[in-house]
C-alpha cells in the first residue's frame, strides 16, 4: 500500500464559476414560496443561496475539514 496526503484544496477559479452560477440562478414559480409541498420552499432556497454568496466562507471550511483527522496528512 502506498502512503499519500489527503487535502482539500477547491481552486479559486471553482469557486469563481459557482459564484458566478449562484448569481444567474433563475429560480421557479412556487404555489407557496414558504411550503415544502412542492419541493424544498422557494424562500428557504433563495436564502439559502444568498448566504453561500454573502456570508459562508468557502476557505475557512476548506482550511476547517483539512483539520479533520486522515485529511491534511498522511495515510495508508
Amino acid at each position: 500500500m502506498n502512503a499519500r496526503s489527503l487535502s482539500i484544496n477547491v481552486h479559486d477559479s471553482q469557486i469563481d464559476d459557482l459564484m458566478q452560477r449562484l448569481r444567474n440562478t433563475r429560480f421557479p414559480a412556487s404555489l407557496d414560496a414558504q411550503q415544502w409541498n412542492d419541493g424544498a420552499a422557494l424562500a428557504f432556497v433563495r436564502r439559502l443561496t444568498d448566504y453561500w454568496q454573502s456570508q459562508f466562507d468557502w476557505r475557512a471550511q476548506e482550511a476547517r475539514l483539512n483539520e479533520l483527522p486522515f485529511l491534511g496528512r498522511t495515510v495508508f
